[in-house]
């Protein structure tokens, strides 16, 4: 069998998952946790349906989304990271330089900045340098992610401590025993098992909660399990 014979059989079995059963629908909310992101300009409510499903709803500017995956097709080790955006950062610290050292070469005498209009520019260069390191600030993440057991997506991104330290720890606790719970009860083989995953990422990207190209990453990913 060629690999594209592979794919277009895991492909073709996955349409099998693309509906709950009539008795694996979620039901009941076992637990939940909300997250304000960007200083509450992007609210997010993560809810935990029957032990078997994880419910993520954001709220932005642009709307509501709301998503659900199985908890079966999840890693249950997450993995913490600190999201930085480093290259307005570093343009930050280079637009303050620039402004310091205009402004001790103007003080120097140099002829070169002679203009009256010498220390505006010195101003709004300092002044991009602070917005940009604000921006920085702002948009930095302490985050703990759960990604999909195949696809390796980040389906769950958990902002590290929030809105508390005991609330926070209680949920991820709770999480990872779900998912490990539903991993030990999952009768699917191999096959039935990635197919499953799939149609899960495809499902997400119809729901807004995967962009296309995250899904064709998830989907290529599979297939090298097939």
């Amino acid at each position: 069998m060629t690999s594209q014979d592979s794919e277009e059989q895991i492909t073709l079995s996955s349409s099998a998952f693309d509906q709950f059963k009539d008795d694996d629908k979620p039901t009941t909310v076992t637990r939940e946790m909300s997250q304000a992101v960007r200083i509450k300009e992007h609210l997010k409510l993560f809810r935990i349906f029957d032990k078997k499903f994880i419910n993520i709803n954001e709220k932005t500017a642009d709307g509501i989304t709301s998503y659900f995956f199985r908890l079966s097709m999840l890693d249950p080790t997450p993995v913490r990271k600190r999201i930085i955006k480093f290259k307005p950062l570093i343009a930050g610290f280079v637009l303050l330089a620039l402004s310091w050292l205009t402004y001790y070469f103007k003080n120097a005498g140099h002829p070169l900045l002679e203009s009256l209009y010498i220390y505006t520019v010195i101003v709004a260069l300092a002044a991009l340098g602070l917005i940009l390191i604000v921006y920085v600030i702002k948009e930095f993440r302490n985050v703990l992610i759960f990604y999909s057991q195949h696809g390796r997506i980040p389906v769950i991104e958990l902002l590290y401590r929030i809105p508390n330290k005991v609330e926070f720890q209680q949920f991820v606790t709770e999480l990872v025993e779900c998912i490990n719970i539903a991993k030990s009860r999952t009768t699917y083989s191999d096959s039935q098992l990635l197919a499953a995953e799939l149609s899960e990422h495809r499902k997400l990207r119809d729901e807004g909660g995967l962009s296309g190209r995250e899904y064709e990453i998830a989907k290529n990913n599979i297939m090298k399990f097939h």
